[in-house]
């Protein structure tokens, strides 16, 4: 009992001061993750979000059909335009459509 309150009271008087012995690595932070300036927080604007989750889509082995099937879909609504013209509308309405056939299926 008289040693609990004998830690207790050098904890209070030394709980600010900086203890001696190994020094801390000046690695200290960026080997866990940190950077030296800090973190840094990027917002990225809903186009570039947009890509972003297509990319990600297109390199799914389990999305391949699906995006087949909208290729299919995109050529024959629209007949007349070119793989080019395809391909931009595939990039711009394949996120929605994905998810709306997803939740088809359940």
């Amino acid at each position: 009992m008289v040693y609990e309150s004998a830690i207790e009271l050098s904890m209070d008087l030394l709980g600010d001061m900086k203890t001696i012995g190994v020094p801390k690595s000046r690695h200290c932070g960026r080997l866990d993750g940190k950077g030296t300036i800090g973190r840094r927080d990027r917002d990225l604007t809903r186009e570039k979000w947009r890509m972003a989750h297509t990319y990600i889509l297109h390199n799914e082995d389990e999305v391949a059909p699906y995006v087949e099937r909208h290729m299919s879909f995109l050529r024959r609504l629209i007949r007349k335009a070119n793989p080019k013209a395809i391909a931009a509308e595939h990039n711009k309405s394949f996120g929605i459509w994905f998810q709306n056939e997803v939740m088809k299926e359940f």
